[in-house]
């Protein structure tokens, strides 16, 4: 069976998401997704914009089978990363929504802005139960109100 990391790169900017997506085949390999993902960070962000560890958080959102692929979706937030404009996919705040999952053909079809939606509301419960103050290095005050607001309307299932 194939397994793949599929890894968000995200970054609240204004009242945006900014966002690179990966993917990494990890069938082949006895990697722990962790490490996979410490991998993509550095090989993403090489040229010294790689965030410091306290600097960013890294997040497991959900997992689905995808034609004959197990996806195991992770979110890295780090306020620190520089995206190339090229390669940067921007969804405004107010587009984040959860639709219904779709099937096609045996699969499940799941949208981008749904993984996103997801992530985000994932990283607003993060933040907001955070009472060992993990994620305080990671998220400015400003993005921590931001991210209180945003997960209890996203409350839902992808």
């Amino acid at each position: 069976m194939k397994v793949a990391l599929e890894i968000f790169f995200i970054k609240l900017v204004g009242e945006e998401v900014s966002y690179q997506k990966t993917i990494t085949d990890i069938s082949s390999t006895s990697l722990d997704p962790t490490i996979a993902i410490n991998e993509a960070i550095s090989k993403t962000f090489l040229g010294g914009n790689v965030p410091i560890q306290d600097h960013y958080i890294v997040h497991s959102t959900s997992w689905r089978f995808d034609e004959g692929t197990v996806i195991l979706t992770y979110i890295v937030y780090s306020e620190k990363f520089q995206f190339p404009h090229k390669d940067t996919n921007v969804l405004p705040l107010s587009n984040l929504r959860i639709e219904p999952v779709r099937f096609q053909h045996g699969n499940t079809v799941i949208g981008e802005v749904n993984v996103i939606s997801h992530a985000i509301r994932h990283l607003g419960f993060l933040v907001g139960h955070d009472s060992e103050g993990k994620y305080v290095q990671a998220t400015s005050p400003e993005t921590i109100e931001k991210l209180k607001k945003i997960y209890p309307v996203l409350a839902g299932r992808i």
